[in-house]
């Protein structure tokens, strides 16, 4: 076992402070991966589920492009298991939210394409679209 420094009693109101400061931090980020390794957290990368009229699911991505097209944004459709790039107003018009079963189905197709730290969000914010356009 290391020889660890003891906590408390102190012998500055200084020394506690800072004590309690790094122990609420450490509470804060108990459940990060990253504070406790040197691992980099991934960022996030927002999706929006949705389900067309004939019943066909799919994943928009915002923020991402494909190929150089920054006017359109990357989709993941489930029947094609493959990525397109689609108009966001368009599909958003055209279909509706993913129930959660069915988002379940989508998010567990994204899992195996080694798609990591996926937030869903309902819709896109015109910073999101202007984020995929400075790409």
């Amino acid at each position: 076992m290391p020889e660890c420094e003891d906590c408390g009693p102190y012998t500055t109101k200084k020394e506690a402070d800072e004590d309690k400061a790094g122990l609420a931090r450490t509470e804060k980020n108990m459940d990060k991966r990253a504070f406790w390794t040197c691992e980099k957290s991934e960022p996030l990368m927002l999706v929006i589920l949705r389900q067309s009229k004939k019943l066909e699911l799919f994943a928009l991505f915002p923020e991402e492009a494909v190929d150089g097209d920054t006017e359109r944004c990357k989709c993941y459709g489930l029947s094609l298991e493959g990525y397109s790039s689609v108009d966001y107003t368009k599909c958003m018009r055209t279909s509706r939210a993913a129930t959660p079963k069915e988002s379940e189905k989508i998010l567990v197709a994204l899992g195996k394409i080694k798609l990591k730290n996926l937030k869903v969000i309902k819709r896109a914010t015109s910073l999101m679209h202007a984020k995929r356009r400075k790409r």
